[in-house]
């Protein structure tokens, strides 16, 4: 299969790069792509190293599969590209999330969406992805009627330059120096916590915050699901946590011991971390394919509901590793050519 990467050269796309080796569908040719001023970059593959082009019109020509890690205003821009050369499309950027004819998939969750894709496959957002995991063992057998959602996002979901410059803070603040253009901002990445990404709306909302609530409608398939979430950016160079209330819908009683059940068998893409002194970190699941549950316990404010906190990846689960599943259900259901 031939494939393409465009916007390699971003922080999801080098982590496609490393992600993609030894999965489940056979890669006979691998191209990438990024802006002119990233053209020429060398990044290794395998043995090889592979030069990275610039994007242009006919870059799909005999592409299969392009990955796309490049922001929404791009993204529909070179979108029509790849339908005239006929290659299907997985789209990490928030473009066509919530257009009705493009899945908006989860693997381990709505695998199924996949089989009515008319070439664009969407990737939730991180955050999205990573409460979701956490939830979807419980949403199964409990069912779901209100999610109260806050974030703790690490400063890599901003992009390279964000934390680009969140790495200077750090050396210049280390070595005592302050300067201007990095820690007299009116909103510094350093030793804050800033409850505003994406922008905020007129109703107050903020842009992730409103696409956490959208996306989970969607991929839950419950467009009339209560969600409220508080999205921060905190000081963490990866990784997002998140502190969740949910209520639960079923009126059979959610013990403690049965929700960490459902958790720990859940499979390969969740992990229990629970007990005293234990929970989960950024530090745990940086780098790992799963995300993590831990500090389960009773919401005293509701009739049936629980209290958990969540961590995950963003650059893996949250986008590149997510990504690629979806590439993988594609190929095992016959859905693209091999």
């Amino acid at each position: 299969m031939n494939i393409a990467i465009i916007g390699v050269t971003g922080l999801a796309g080098r982590e496609l790069v490393k992600l993609l080796p030894n999965r489940n569908f056979q890669i006979s040719n691998l191209k990438l792509f990024a802006s002119e001023r990233s053209a020429g970059t060398k990044i290794k593959f395998y043995s090889e190293e592979l030069t990275v082009e610039a994007i242009r019109g006919n870059m799909f020509d005999g592409i299969d599969l392009a990955f796309f890690a490049v922001d929404s205003e791009l993204a529909i821009k070179i979108m029509p590209w790849a339908g005239r050369a006929g290659t299907i499309v997985i789209d990490k950027s928030s473009a066509f999330r919530m257009e009705r004819n493009v899945p908006l998939v989860i693997p381990e969750i709505n695998p199924e969406a996949l089989i009515s894709h008319k070439g664009v496959i969407a990737s939730p957002n991180c955050s999205t992805t990573i409460m979701l995991m956490g939830l979807w063992p419980l949403r199964q057998r409990y069912g779901l009627k209100r999610i109260i959602v806050s974030t703790y996002q690490a400063i890599s979901g901003g992009g390279t330059t964000l934390l680009e410059t969140f790495k200077d803070q750090i050396k210049d603040y280390a070595c005592d120096i302050k300067k201007p253009d990095l820690l007299d901002q009116p909103h510094p990445s350093l030793f804050d916590a800033i409850p505003n990404i994406g922008g905020l709306y007129s109703n107050g909302i903020s842009g992730e915050e409103g696409k956490m609530a959208e996306e989970s409608r969607k991929i839950l398939n419950m467009p009339d699901l209560l969600i409220s979430a508080t999205c921060v950016r905190i000081p963490v160079a990866r990784g997002h946590s998140m502190a969740v209330n949910v209520e639960f819908e079923s009126s059979e009683k959610v013990y403690l011991d049965s929700a960490r059940m459902l958790i720990r068998n859940f499979g390969k893409g969740l992990r229990l971390i629970d007990c005293q002194n234990s929970y989960p970190m950024s530090c745990d699941t940086n780098t790992q394919e799963w995300c993590a549950v831990g500090r389960i316990r009773e919401d005293p404010t509701v009739k049936n509901g629980l209290v958990l906190w969540i961590s995950g990846d963003n650059l893996w689960k949250g986008a590149a590793f997510n990504a690629i599943q979806i590439a993988e259900e594609l190929v095992s259901r016959g859905l693209i050519g091999v």
